[in-house]
């Protein structure tokens, strides 16, 4: 009962999501129709070249949000929880990771990797010109996600109410001084200073009057109990800053596990380039536009933005920055691929990721942002059906997802 109860609840997400997105989609009502017997969103079908001939050779929407979900199993969990996930790839994998500064739970701050009072952290970072990411614990797709300078989190408020506490020490409240995961029913915050969950920002993107993120912004329900973390910004390589510097620009790199050989292989790449719309964050949906990357290669081959219609528009070349997408490198590829199989083979439990992360031009050449449970499959497959690998299709087949 509870797991029809789950896929009622999925279907109906799907439902919203149309009624959401499909309106933006310029399609004929027939077609529109056609996509939903088909299992997919009107999104998808003014993106894919869907026709009874090619329609067996996509993942459906229907699939993506309803079957794939359920892969992962309980294990799948870690994956909707940003602090659980830096948990879980430490201290293995912390040359991959960027530094999870601090929790931010609405009582207070406990730090994680970050050293000394939050105070005098923050003046190091911002003395040193450094910008910080706040995000929510949970949640997606970007929502409630900010990029600030230090010295306006430092600065824009007093100890009463901005939520940077002063003079206490990183391990105040926190049993030999270690963070509060390790210890949560022992810890007390680091600092008092925050009230009602709210961390003082200014930023334009903000949602609230007095520019703070509040629970609405994402990672809560709304009634105060938000989440965030403040984490290291990650500066990009020099190609990925060159195509389009306002944003970090990710690459969303999809995993799977061979259910004949129980070795994990790359099903898919696509590097993903903000624009003004989207900017300071790189997604698609946002006005953000996608890259094909030849997987062999470490090659971008083509780009593509979205139309307003809903369409895909092919590029070759960012259309701000005029800066060449098709044919450009990704320098240290190799690198960055054997990197992502060595994090997601030592997790077997965890045989589908959407794993998110940047490329630098500093050792080990990859920072691994995040990783996805049930990854979108629009973007993945903009350029090509990701059913025409065998590979990718057994797994799904395995899986009974198709």
């Amino acid at each position: 009962m509870a797991g029809r109860l789950r896929r009622i609840k999925r279907i109906g997400g799907l439902i919203e999501r149309e009624f959401r997105t499909g309106r933006t989609v310029d399609l004929p009502a027939s077609e529109r129709l056609w996509f939903w017997r088909n299992g997919f969103l009107s999104e998808a079908g003014a993106i894919f070249d869907l026709s009874p001939a090619t329609v067996d050779r996509y993942l459906s929407n229907y699939a993506r949000d309803v079957e794939t979900i359920e892969i992962n199993g309980p294990s799948g969990r870690v994956l909707d929880d940003k602090l659980l996930f830096h948990e879980l790839l430490t201290p293995e994998f912390d040359r991959y990771l960027p530094d999870l500064y601090y929790y931010l739970p609405p009582e207070g701050w406990y730090p994680v990797d970050a050293a000394g009072e939050p105070r005098a952290f923050l003046r190091t970072l911002a003395d040193d010109g450094r910008s910080v990411v706040v995000k929510p614990r949970t949640g997606g797709g970007g929502d409630g996600v900010r990029v600030l300078p230090a010295i306006d989190v430092l600065s824009n408020g007093s100890a009463a109410g901005n939520g940077v506490p002063d003079g206490r020490t990183a391990g105040d409240g926190v049993p030999d001084g270690s963070t509060a995961i390790d210890n949560p029913a022992d810890a007390s915050p680091v600092g008092d200073g925050v009230p009602d969950g709210d961390l003082a920002v200014d930023d334009e993107r903000t949602s609230s009057e007095n520019g703070r993120i509040r629970a609405e912004d994402g990672g809560g329900d709304g009634s105060g109990d938000a989440e965030y973390l403040l984490c290291e910004y990650v500066e990009q390589a020099a190609y990925a800053e060159a195509i389009f510097p306002d944003s970090t620009n990710t690459i969303r790199m999809l995993t799977m596990f061979d259910p004949r050989t129980g070795e994990p292989f790359l099903a898919r790449a696509v590097h993903r380039f903000g624009s003004s719309e989207s900017a300071p964050l790189d997604n698609w949906t946002e006005g953000g536009c996608v890259g094909k990357i030849d997987e062999a290669e470490g090659r971008l081959v083509e780009g593509g933005c979205r139309t307003e219609g809903g369409g895909l528009r092919r590029v070759d070349r960012h259309p701000e920055t005029g800066e060449p997408i098709a044919g450009r490198a990704i320098p240290r590829w190799d690198a960055i691929v054997e990197a992502v199989l060595d994090v997601a083979g030592a997790y077997p439990g965890l045989p589908y990721v959407g794993w998110d992360v940047v490329a630098t031009d500093d050792e080990p050449y990859v920072a691994i942002v995040e990783g996805n449970r049930y990854s979108d499959v629009n973007m993945l497959q903009a350029f090509d059906p990701l059913l025409d690998d065998p590979q990718v299709r057994r797994f799904y087949e395995y899986h009974g997802v198709i």
